[in-house]
């Protein structure tokens, strides 16, 4: 079986993927095959890939029409992990108020509707 991590380009994500070796020696113990694609490189042949999941595309927030439509591409594939609905439903994350309103335990959330004006402290720093 051979799997395809969806994923940003290196210069645009910034930094490495620190759970890449975990989850490579994972794969490699289970015999299957795993490559990391950029879901916008135009060389990438999706459909020789027996399964796709969308890993860490971040850089979509700048391209989401594009993203929307190669989601959407990959639906017809039958490959994507997730359905296109599915993941594009969490594109806007206004679903987590959705969730939580069904009674799941979410992240506090606010949705800001006018971002120009929004001041947003930084309460937490990545390490």
């Amino acid at each position: 079986m051979t799997v395809a991590f969806v994923t940003t380009a290196p210069e645009v994500l910034g930094h490495e993927d620190v759970d890449r070796p975990l989850y490579e020696a994972a794969f490699a113990r289970a015999g299957l095959a795993l490559d990391h694609r950029v879901w916008w490189d135009p060389d990438v042949r999706w459909d020789r890939y027996d399964l796709v999941v969308v890993r860490s595309p971040w850089d979509y927030v700048v391209r989401v029409g594009e993203y929307r439509r190669w989601l959407r591409s990959m639906d017809q594939l039958g490959t994507l992990r997730n359905p296109a609905a599915v993941v594009e439903w969490n594109l806007d994350k206004r679903y987590l108020t959705e969730l939580g309103s069904a009674g799941v335990a979410v992240i506090s959330t606010r949705i800001r509707r006018h971002w120009a004006a929004a001041r947003l402290p930084l309460t937490a720093q990545v390490v």
